[in-house]
């Protein structure tokens, strides 16, 4: 029998260039603190599912739902920042983790209004998980810092959708401008 896996009430995602990983340092309700590592592979099999979630909810007869996606994904990007600004999201301390292991094995959950990630340290009878449950924009803003840490880490971006390509590709140079004679 599997036991239920703690939620996380909060999380800070960084990359961390020694391990070359993603470090989730999660929060419970009871304040305690555990760090996830999460390898790129991971990553590259979890983010099509997240993301491909976002493209189901849209109707088929929906114009350009790349574009509204798009949309969505940079208001998600502008609230996050202005919470970060206004001091309302505070990073989760990783060096108060009581418990730090690397997820070998995720479960994805769909259910009604947002998804459920169960992170495992192995696929049978994990000694440690922990769920994270994300509405719709918090799933867009997590998504908003994932893609800002593959870009740090300069790990490839085949995993991303194109409606999210022009938010993790390098800034367009300006190009220069010539004389006329």
């Amino acid at each position: 029998m599997q036991k239920k896996a703690p939620v996380l009430s909060k999380v800070t995602t960084q990359y961390d260039p020694i391990q070359d990983r993603i470090r989730l340092s999660g929060q419970f309700k009871d304040d305690k603190v555990c760090v996830i590592w999460l390898t790129q592979r991971m990553l590259n099999r979890l983010i099509p599912h997240v993301t491909g979630w976002f493209e189901k909810q849209q109707d088929d007869n929906t114009p350009r739902s790349d574009l509204l996606n798009s949309i969505q994904q940079q208001r998600a990007q502008n609230k996050h920042a202005e919470r970060v600004e206004q001091g309302l999201d505070t990073a989760v301390p990783a060096d108060e983790a009581e418990t730090e292991w690397l997820a070998l094995s995720l479960d994805i959950q769909q259910p009604p209004g947002g998804i459920r990630l169960i992170f495992k340290d192995k696929a049978e009878e994990p000694e440690q998980l922990a769920a994270l449950e994300l509405p719709p924009l918090l799933i867009r803003q997590w998504l908003n810092v994932l893609m800002a840490n593959y870009k740090k880490a300069e790990w490839p971006n085949n995993a991303w959708p194109e409606w999210m390509q022009e938010q993790i590709s390098p800034e367009k140079e300006q190009p220069v401008p010539k004389a006329l004679h």
